[in-house]
């Protein structure tokens, strides 16, 4: 945030950003294999899920996508711990994968979005832009993405910037309780 910054406009974004939360099950998914593995990979034990999704990658007994997802699950593992850069490291592997096996929209982009938010949470807003802005061009219409971007551009002081993607994250569902939150951020900075 700059310096000087009325602290009702820090305060009031910054609310606005943790109601629009910034997790998705979208890759949480059971693969079809379906074996306990599978579960505990994808559990809330970090300590198991760890383990468990550690244990199908060294087996390379996967397709690249489901390989991708062990990955993916394996980063947010990380991530729980306390391990930002071990979670970029798996994140990278995930997007490889799934651009290996051919597949992109929402899936990949959710990718990005989560690596995205662990640079920004090391505070490498460059690099989190630029991974969002990657989510943005493989799942267009995922306002989350938007969102997360343009809360970056306002902590930034790229105001111009942020309105853009409030206003985009407020298109997609004008209707939605979801971003009653968004509009009062647009307006906040429309006033600057």
């Amino acid at each position: 945030m700059k310096e000087g910054q009325p602290m009702h406009i820090r305060s009031l974004f910054t609310i606005a950003l943790l109601g629009m939360g910034t997790a998705s099950p979208a890759l949480a998914q059971a693969p079809a294999a379906g074996t306990d593995i599978w579960k505990e990979c994808q559990g809330q034990q970090s300590d198991q899920a760890l383990k468990a999704c550690t244990a199908i990658i060294e087996a390379k007994s996967e397709p690249a996508a489901k390989l991708a997802q062990a990955y993916n699950m394996r980063a947010i593992a990380h991530q729980r711990m306390g391990r930002p850069d071990e979670a970029i490291a798996d994140f990278g592997q995930a997007i490889q994968l799934m651009k290996d096996a051919g597949k992109s929209g929402f899936e990949l982009a959710f990718i990005y979005f989560m690596r995205a938010n662990t640079y920004r949470g090391k505070g490498d807003l460059e690099q989190a832009i630029a991974d969002h802005t990657e989510s943005i061009r493989v799942a267009p219409g995922w306002d989350k993405s938007y969102n997360d971007r343009g809360a970056i551009y306002f902590q930034k002081g790229d105001f111009p910037r942020a309105l853009d993607d409030i206003s985009k994250v407020i298109s997609f569902r004008p209707d939605s309780p979801r971003v009653a939150s968004s509009y009062a951020i647009r307006a906040m900075l429309h006033q600057r």
